[in-house]
């Protein structure tokens, strides 16, 4: 059965402006246009009624984003539906997400996790980075997606340890070492790629991620966003939270139950 979280968009009315379906020649002609997001289809791997489903999802979920981290980014943001595209990702330069159409047929398009990236584009602690945007998604993401599908991030992470899987990375510092180790270069200088990391380790570095930061946002720091930013962009956890990094994460492995 789907998580209760995930049901209230299906019942919701949709309060956006109405959505624009481009009807001229060339690139317009697949482009859907809603009040602050547009989608544009870049080949045929998504019917343009899913393109508009995810636009108005996509409208709903940039409100939220924007009350919860009290920051605007420029309108609009536009998500393309490429075949080309592995995995999902975003580019805040140019102010835009990419999806396969595999997670948007499928309905697993994580939208929250991709824009928040978007809002918060500082990138002091990767592992923050990555957690926030789980924690995202799995608030107001409204359809379930990775890492989680759905699934309790807390519960999720120590059933996975317990049973040994992707068990290189099992704490939030190994997260951070994995996600600064695979973005940066190899020894010939090429960009290393989380893709081509191991997939069961990379999910845990994204689960522990987002299991640490709700723990870090919901408990430690009782959701002050004004502190997260502070901790978020300049790194000092002893500072904003009384304890160092390494307490913080014993303090999270006995919440979850790890200890």
């Amino acid at each position: 059965m789907m998580p209760t979280r995930y049901m209230g968009f299906i019942l919701a009315v949709a309060v956006a402006a109405p959505l624009s379906l481009a009807g001229c020649a060339g690139q317009d002609a697949r482009l859907v246009k809603g009040e602050n997001i547009q989608v544009r289809v870049l080949q045929d791997g998504a019917a343009m009624e899913t393109a508009a489903a995810l636009a108005e999802r996509g409208d709903r979920v940039y409100r939220q984003l924007r009350t919860f981290f009290a920051r605007d980014v420029p309108v609009p943001v536009t998500i393309k539906i490429d075949a080309n595209a592995r995995i999902a990702r975003s580019f805040s330069a140019r102010n835009a997400i990419v999806f396969p159409p595999r997670v948007v047929t499928g309905n697993n398009a994580i939208i929250a996790h991709e824009m928040t990236h978007l809002f918060m584009p500082e990138n002091r602690s990767e592992a923050l980075r990555e957690g926030i945007a789980v924690y995202a998604q799995d608030r107001f993401g409204e359809v379930p997606g990775y890492p989680n599908y759905g699934n309790d991030l807390d519960q999720l992470v120590v059933k996975r340890l317990s049973d040994g899987i992707g068990k290189d990375v099992g704490t939030f510092s190994a997260a951070e070492a994995l996600f600064r180790h695979n973005r940066g270069t190899d020894s010939g200088g090429k960009r290393v790629s989380l893709d081509k990391v191991d997939a069961e380790a990379r999910r845990n570095a994204y689960l522990i991620a987002g299991s640490f930061v709700r723990y870090l946002f919901d408990d430690v720091l009782r959701s002050d966003m004004a502190a997260f930013k502070r901790l978020y962009t300049e790194g000092d956890y002893l500072r904003e939270t009384g304890m160092m990094l390494a307490a913080l994460e014993a303090g999270w492995q006995r919440h979850i139950g790890l200890k």
